[in-house]
C-alpha cells in the first residue's frame, strides 16, 4: 500500500536521529535534550479557516467524534491519555522510547485532511509488528514534534483482532486522508471510549464482504483533538 500523498513533506529517517538532518522537515524537530513540552498545541495562523472543499470529510468527522466530544477552540488538554500511557502532547521522542520504536525507520508527511487543523499536523509511519495485527504505526504530532493522536492500519490480508465496526461510510483513513475509490467498495466504522480518547476502528471492504477486506484502521482520538476537529468541521 502507499501512503505518501503529492504535494506533501515525505522522507525516510532513523529514529535515532530524528534531531539531526538538513532537510526542512528535520529540521524543525527539536535537538535531543532541549525539548520543553508544550501544555498548549501551537497551531498555523490560520488553522480553522472555514473552507468549501471536502464538506463530506468533514460531515463525517462530524457524524463520528459528536458523540465524544464538541466543537471548542481550547488548545489545552496536555495528559489525556491516548493509547497505553502514550499522552496527548507527549514529547515524540518519549513516546518513541514507550512504544519500543528507537531503533525503527519512519517516513514523515503533512496531515492534509480537511476537517483538521489547517497546515498544523505531520505524521511518523512506523512499519512493524503490533498489537492486534497491525503493520503500520502512524503518530501524528503538531510542529514542535509533540504527539496528537496515533493511527494504526494493517492490509486487509492480516488477520487483525478485534475490529468493531457497524456505522456506514465513504472515509476510512482519516490520518492519510484515503476514500473508497469504487463503487463496489464499503466502508464502515466502529466508534467506542477507550479512556481519554475515542478508539474509531474502520475497514475498506470490497463488495460489503468482510472476507474481502481491503484495510483496516484503528484511530484513537483524545478528546482535546476530537473539539478542535469538531470546531473546524463547523466553520
Amino acid at each position: 500500500m502507499t501512503y505518501s500523498k503529492s504535494a506533501v513533506f515525505s522522507f525516510a529517517l532513523s529514529v535515532t536521529s530524528l534531531a539531526s538532518g538538513s532537510s526542512p522537515l528535520a529540521a524543525q524537530t527539536p535537538v535531543a535534550g532541549s525539548q520543553s513540552q508544550e501544555k498548549q498545541v501551537l497551531l498555523s495562523s490560520f488553522w480553522d479557516t472555514s473552507s468549501d472543499e471536502s464538506t463530506l470529510t468533514r460531515k463525517e468527522l462530524k457524524s463520528l467524534l459528536g458523540g465524544f466530544g464538541s466543537p471548542s477552540t481550547d488548545k489545552g488538554g496536555a495528559g489525556a491519555e491516548i493509547y497505553e500511557g502514550i499522552t496527548y502532547l507527549m514529547p515524540l521522542k518519549e513516546a518513541i522510547i514507550k512504544l519500543n520504536l528507537k531503533n525503527r525507520m519512519s517516513s514523515k508527511e503533512r496531515v492534509a485532511t480537511p476537517g483538521f487543523p489547517k497546515n498544523s499536523f505531520y505524521s511518523y509511519d512506523f512499519a512493524g509488528t503490533y498489537d492486534n495485527g497491525f503493520n503500520h504505526l502512524f503518530i501524528v504530532t503538531y510542529y514542535k514534534d509533540q504527539v496528537v493522536c496515533l493511527q494504526f492500519v494493517a492490509p486487509g490480508s492480516l488477520k487483525v483482532k478485534g475490529h468493531q465496526t457497524h456505522i456506514r461510510g465513504k472515509m476510512y483513513n482519516f490520518v492519510n486522508n484515503k476514500w473508497k475509490a469504487l463503487s463496489t467498495a464499503e466502508v464502515e466504522h466502529g466508534p467506542q471510549r477507550s479512556g481519554d480518547a475515542m478508539r474509531l476502528d474502520s475497514v475498506l471492504l470490497q463488495g460489503g464482504q468482510l472476507s474481502k477486506a481491503q484495510e483496516y484502521v484503528r484511530w484513537y482520538v483524545p478528546k482535546p483533538l476530537a473539539n478542535l476537529i469538531l470546531h473546524c468541521c463547523s466553520r
